[in-house]
């Protein structure tokens, strides 16, 4: 086992085998026969003495550790999430890139780390590609883990790795008393996996593990895994060739120089060949060996060769032609999940926020004989982009097909993803503070009903099933995340756009006024919104206006069970929309309202003579309008009968009851008897003040007597108000939070507490 020079196969002197026997005979060497396992005794936390400020968890595994084991110290001890992709940078030596080929890099692979929550696997050591990569993650402070495999006997000083206290926690400083970059540590790693294979000498004993381990989160987990060759030297062909023969696929970083440099220019250089005059024979005979001829090269063209075999799965990435490494990256990483499904794909388009390929990707999958788009795995990829708030591509999938009532069916899903999103956190405040939820349960469809209910003034009326509108229900759950693009998208899809944008009005009013959001920015948002919803609303009133009036009139006026049965003008008051109220079509319903059925020229004086005279509402003075009508019953069937048709005492009674239920005449009714009792209340002030004795009411003013009276009839009519409020649901207290109702209180209050000093005589001349 040992060489003629004195030296061990495992890279060791003979002389620090002093127990081994060699009975004169040479033996062949044996990492099972010639090597023992011990518990490993360096792990921990690690800190190069010059370096970085950072630290890695490090730890020391035998060449044999099963990949479960690994994946089990990744998870449950060093507390890594599990990836979404996996990226293999290869390439030893050192390598120099030109500063805009690092510029790219450097720019994208943190992006496209952090989108896709990566894994990043190199050799560890300071120099060549693991050095570079480590650098640029550094640069972005370490979006994604920077993960090390690296060779435990090729490193200098491992004495000082040991860690003799046992305790994972411990700060190992390390030194590697070393000029040669190869034989140091990258400091700019965040973990470390050491692999020994009981020799000093073996540069490459840690490929096998970390091929079984990239090779096991593909097999068992379908983690996609892409292979970027940044520089390398010849021996990195001869793993690339393995890599390639696995069916991976390898990513040619032109500029990089090394082996990535000559399989590209050898790349061109056949792209030149290809283009020559068919007399070119001898491309025709040996291209490979005419390409070789051309090109200046100093290395082994074997390993070269054995690469260009493969080529199909090599891509090159060239920064002067393609500026977006991501997008680069992102269109093979589509191609290597081809064979799992369209919604791997659609997902990793969307977590990349690239709208373009998902509609590459929806664009090639076409039935062959009818031309439909397969609508398959498009359910799950907008559930996704709903909870990632990508409003792009959730209108990228609707429009290709996707089932939304599967989304509506599995809308609580949807409320539950404020548990993970730090922008949504006032939803699970809001309902532990309004409904029963406690907060370490799932949440239930019957407590954001609750909350909905709360919002809207306890009028929400929760329904199920294919009758509902379901992107009325998810452009509900999108203003209660107060995501605004995509309640705006959701709502562009909606069977009823306005009625839709004032009930969002209705529950971000409660937002803004009635529910207390803690963050400055949360009601920033909110009034934005506000504003956005209300602009909506008026741009659709103004398009159905200009369009068929009456058809827009007709819409406004219809109620609608869900809320309260209120219709469009009752919605936009509760809102306090104004600038909706402001709309023609608003104004010209609430005037014809006012009006209620006279016409539209009746003036104010032809109704206050009216008033004096009733006799007069039989005449023609007050004019109706001609549609007017009520239903008749004439032999057994309904009629509409028109009251400007009507004769005799039938035609007076029915113009009497229209003009008197008229809110117009009630409005000049009330200011007349209100100005004829503040008249009789300051004549009693004035003149009948006086002392009276106790239970001589004979002595009281008529005009105090009719004060009194007006008094009364004003309490039975707010105590009407105040029992309406009961019969319907949630509105129980709304009476008193009106200020009209409580000003009204407190005046009549004071009224009586006035009738009641009026009455007790105090002294000889007692003054109210």
């Amino acid at each position: 086992i040992c060489c003629g020079n004195g030296v061990c196969h495992c890279g060791r002197s003979k002389d620090a085998h002093p127990n081994l026997e060699q009975n004169g005979q040479a033996t062949k060497w044996s990492d099972v026969k010639h090597c023992s396992m011990l518990p490993t005794d360096a792990f921990g936390i690690v800190k190069l003495v010059s370096g970085s400020f950072n630290t890695a968890r490090y730890l020391r595994l035998s060449d044999d550790s099963e990949s479960d084991d690994i994946l089990r110290l990744l998870k449950d001890f060093w507390h890594l999430s599990m990836p979404g992709i996996v990226l293999s940078v290869i390439g030893s030596g050192n390598t120099v890139i030109p500063h805009k080929l690092y510029q790219t890099i450097q720019r994208d692979i943190a992006k496209v780390g952090k989108l896709t929550r990566a894994w990043v696997f190199t050799n560890g050591i300071s120099c060549g590609s693991s050095s570079v990569i480590g650098h640029m993650l550094s640069t972005h402070g370490y979006p994604v883990p920077a993960i090390a495999f690296g060779s435990w006997g090729t490193i200098g000083n491992t004495e000082s790795l040991r860690n003799p206290e046992e305790d994972p926690t411990t700060l190992v400083y390390y030194d590697p008393q070393s000029s040669n970059p190869e034989n140091c540590l990258d400091p700019n790693h965040t973990h470390l996996l050491l692999v020994d294979d009981g020799t000093v000498k073996n540069t490459k004993c840690n490929d096998s593990v970390r091929r079984d381990f990239e090779n096991y989160l593909l097999s068992e987990f379908n983690i996609p895994l892409l292979y970027t060759m940044i520089g390398g030297i010849e021996e990195d062909g001869k793993i690339l060739h393995s890599i390639l023969l696995g069916g991976a696929t390898v990513v040619m970083v032109k500029g990089s120089g090394g082996f990535a440099d000559d399989y590209c220019d050898f790349h061109k250089h056949y792209e030149d060949q290809q283009d020559l005059p068919v007399q070119c024979s001898c491309f025709q005979k040996n291209p490979c060996k005419a390409i070789i001829e051309k090109m200046d090269h100093d290395f082994d063209i074997h390993h070269l060769l054995n690469v260009w075999d493969n080529r199909e799965s090599v891509a090159i990435y060239d920064y002067t032609q393609v500026s977006d490494f991501d997008a680069f990256i992102l269109k093979l990483l589509v191609t290597t999940v081809r064979d799992s499904g369209i919604d791997n794909q659609l997902d990793m388009a969307c977590k990349w926020s690239r709208v373009d390929v998902a509609e590459h990707i929806l664009s090639e999958q076409l039935d062959a004989t009818t031309g439909a788009k397969y609508s398959t795995g498009l359910t799950k990829t907008l559930f996704h982009a709903l909870v990632w708030g990508h409003s792009d591509f959730c209108g990228v999938l609707i429009e290709n097909g996707a089932d939304i009532y599967d989304i509506q069916a599995n809308i609580v899903s949807l409320y539950e993803c404020a548990y993970f999103s730090p922008r949504s956190n006032h939803v699970i405040q809001l309902l532990e503070k309004y409904t029963t939820f406690d907060g370490n349960s799932k949440i239930r469809r019957r407590q954001v009903n609750q909350l909905l209910e709360r919002l809207m003034e306890g009028g929400f009326i929760a329904c199920t099933g294919y009758e509902v509108d379901p992107f009325f229900e998810l452009t509900l759950w999108a203003i209660l995340m107060l995501r605004e693009d995509l309640a705006v998208l959701l709502w562009r899809y909606t069977q009823d756009p306005v009625r839709c944008c004032l009930v969002s009005l209705l529950m971000l009013y409660s937002f803004k006024h009635k529910v207390y959001l803690e963050k400055d920015d949360d009601r920033r948002r909110v009034k934005m919104m506000y504003n956005v919803f209300e602009d909506l609303a008026l741009s659709v009133m103004n398009q159905a206006w200009l369009s068929d009036p009456d058809i827009c009139r007709r819409a406004m006026l219809s109620k609608w069970q869900r809320i309260m049965s209120y219709n469009y003008l009752d919605l936009a008051f509760h809102a306090h929309a104004r600038a909706f109220m402001a709309h023609p079509a608003c104004q010209e319903i609430i005037s014809a309202g006012w009006r209620g059925q006279f016409k539209r020229d009746t003036g104010a004086g032809r109704v206050l003579i009216t008033i004096l005279v009733p006799f007069l509402c039989v005449t023609p003075l007050v004019p109706f309008d001609r549609r007017v009508s009520y239903r008749r019953a004439v032999q057994g069937r309904f009629k509409m009968i028109y009251v400007d048709k009507l004769t005799g005492f039938e035609a007076g009674y029915k113009r009497a009851v229209a003009f008197y239920s008229a809110p117009v005449t009630k409005f000049w009714m009330n200011l007349l008897f209100y100005s004829v009792f503040l008249i009789f209340h300051s004549y009693n002030l004035l003149n009948n003040m006086l002392f009276i004795k106790p239970f001589e009411i004979s002595q009281l003013a008529w005009t105090e007597v009719v004060v009194w009276i007006w008094l009364a009839m004003a309490l039975i009519s707010e105590l009407q108000d105040w029992t309406q409020s009961f019969l319907r649901p949630g509105t129980k207290l709304k009476y008193f939070t009106d200020s009209w109702n409580r000003l009204d209180i407190i005046i009549i209050s004071f009224y009586v507490i006035g009738i009641v000093f009026r009455m007790i005589p105090q002294v000889e001349y007692f003054h109210t």
